[in-house]
């Protein structure tokens, strides 16, 4: 009956519960001669003025808060779960941190102690560092490092599926073996040509990969989608998987770059352990799952040798609010953007993302 319980919420979300309690107990303990580790209603509503000074979202206040009602029903906190449910200060208490937050980014020069939202990476941008990484390394005479083609398929996978981090990049050091995204989850669609005439086919790596690991393809194919099947996503609440399709050709090309070079080298057999987006730490050592940590930090050491001032400004979150952007100035409707996004109110993508400032990047001088 317990493990029914624990899996009925999302390991993400288990996660943010116990950063909520933590952070409850932190400031009951700060405040040890006035305060028990009671989830009172008086001890709660302090605890939220506390969270409103410290310019937290109120949406996290209250993912916070429903933290510590899951804890009373658990029997982890002692408190009346009924009073604070029903309690009309601690509605109030919320209702006045919505109406008095004020979100802050550190954009056009203007300083925040907080930074609360990604800056969108679309698909304008994407397209013009990769054309002028992939023309500066020609003139050069080499062909893109794996390093490089890791980093630009990360970019593409994240951009071209509006991903969170969390669906296709290592997050923490105890991933657990079956929610690492390989490449049995990926679906191909592509168009093959033979005797003049054209035809679908759909197939994993293994029917794909005859034509792409040939310098000279038997028949001409044109790649138009994949399909890629999320194990771990915190809107799959039954646990069933998700599919995400990327139909960008931008994006599909890089992927498949990666592709070809990344899984045609060794044994065959190895393809069923590693990871889609991985790293080798040493020629020795077994490939690793690519951290979201690892990720961000050359994704923005990328932007910096293209002249983004403000590099730190972005995320890998700001790979989806990119991939929403990006829908946005093609004109999709916002059925398109919510099912894309695989959110289940029409209003979250603008409330969430279509309101956050666009921000161009400006040459270093």
């Amino acid at each position: 009956m317990e493990s029914l319980r624990h899996n009925s919420l999302a390991s993400s979300t288990h996660k943010t519960y116990e950063r909520g309690v933590q952070n409850f107990l932190e400031f009951c303990d700060r405040h040890g001669d006035a305060i028990d580790r009671t989830a009172s209603v008086d001890n709660v509503a302090l605890w939220l003025t506390d969270l409103s000074s410290q310019r937290i979202a109120p949406s996290t206040a209250s993912t916070y808060l429903s933290a510590l009602k899951n804890a009373l029903v658990r029997g982890l906190l002692e408190g009346d779960l009924i009073a604070l449910s029903s309690s009309k200060i601690i509605k109030e208490i919320l209702e006045g941190f919505s109406r008095t937050f004020r979100p802050s980014l550190t954009i056009d020069g203007e300083d925040s102690s907080q930074r609360t939202l990604s800056i969108p990476f679309d698909l304008s941008m994407f397209a013009k560092i990769a054309e002028s990484l992939e023309g500066y390394q020609a003139r050069a005479g080499y062909p893109l490092s794996p390093g490089q083609r890791l980093i630009l398929a990360t970019i593409a996978v994240g951009l071209g599926g509006a991903l969170r981090p969390g669906e296709y990049l290592r997050t923490n050091d105890s991933q657990h073996p079956d929610a690492i995204l390989t490449i049995h989850h990926l679906t191909f669609t592509f168009l093959t040509t033979v005797g003049g005439i054209t035809s679908p086919c759909v197939g994993k790596w293994g029917d794909f990969r005859t034509l792409v690991h040939h310098d000279r393809t038997p028949y001409p194919f044109t790649l138009t989608s994949i399909n890629i099947h999320l194990i771990c996503s915190k809107t799959d609440q039954r646990h069933r998987g998700e599919d995400v399709l990327i139909t960008d050709r931008l994006c599909l090309r890089l992927i498949l770059q990666y592709l070809r070079h990344s899984f045609r080298a060794g044994p065959y057999g190895e393809h069923n352990i590693l990871p889609l987006l991985y790293v080798r730490p040493s020629s020795f050592r077994p490939a690793i799952q690519y951290s979201s940590l690892q990720a961000t930090k050359e994704f923005r050491d990328l932007l910096r040798r293209f002249g983004y001032k403000n590099a730190d400004d972005y995320t890998l979150k700001s790979l989806r609010s990119g991939a929403i952007e990006s829908m946005r100035q093609a004109g999709a409707s916002e059925v398109e953007i919510m099912l894309k996004g695989r959110w289940t109110n029409i209003h979250t993508p603008s409330s969430h993302y279509l309101n956050r400032p666009t921000h161009r990047h400006s040459k270093s001088t």
